[in-house]
């Protein structure tokens, strides 16, 4: 109970807060993006996430280019 009061209470607070200080809500998130742009930013938006939620396709290779051989 304690988890699910402390979310309804930031979901408030947030909105009281966008509603007093930010003014009114904008339909879309980048109106004024043209497509082409809409295209990078949403990529870009979707590798981000991906690595933030598999680094491994990352860290894999930059640790093998920076693993040293061992010397006998």
């Amino acid at each position: 109970m304690i988890i699910l009061a402390s979310a309804t209470l930031a979901v408030g607070t947030l909105r009281t807060y966008a509603g007093v200080f930010l003014g009114p809500a904008v339909p879309t998130v980048a109106p004024d993006l043209l497509r082409r742009e809409r295209v990078v930013v949403t990529a870009l938006v979707s590798l981000l996430l991906l690595l933030g939620v598999v680094p491994s396709y990352l860290l894999t290779p930059a640790d093998a280019m920076l693993s040293t051989p061992e010397l006998p």
